[in-house]
């Protein structure tokens, strides 16, 4: 029988071994790739809105509202690709399970914009659209 080291020891091994192979696979396939340049432009993009259209006086509580979307979005990702809901294979940085142009950049930035753009809209009407 196996005692619990044994068995996380053996656990871990084979999850790096699976990284090293996963590393592999996104510098043969992916980097540089149309898919790879597209989310490079949805971060770029993002920040470039981000930058043009954010009102200066309102700095604070907007890039509050975007972290805490970034960190929500995150980790329901997370929970999605570990349980195999779903998985990325394109992904613009290899070390995260996550989309980060996707959790980071879309989802914050367009959550702000759509605050500013229409602050007097019903929140749950918002948060239906969104």
């Amino acid at each position: 029988m196996k005692n619990k080291e044994s068995i996380y020891d053996t656990y871990f091994e084979k999850q790096k071994e699976l990284n090293d192979e996963k590393l592999h696979i996104w510098l043969d396939y992916t980097v540089f790739s149309w898919r790879w340049w597209l989310g490079v432009l949805l971060i770029l993009v993002m920040i470039g809105i981000l930058i043009k259209f954010r009102k200066k006086e309102s700095t604070d509580r907007l890039l509050y509202t975007g972290l805490f979307i970034a960190i929500f979005s995150s980790f329901l990702d997370m929970i999605g690709d570990f349980l195999g809901l779903w998985d990325y294979r394109y992904e613009v940085f290899p070390l995260t399970s996550n989309y980060l142009p996707w959790d980071l950049f879309l989802l914050p930035i367009s959550m702000i914009f759509f605050i500013q753009v229409k602050p007097k809209i019903n929140p749950v009407i918002k948060a239906l659209i969104y």
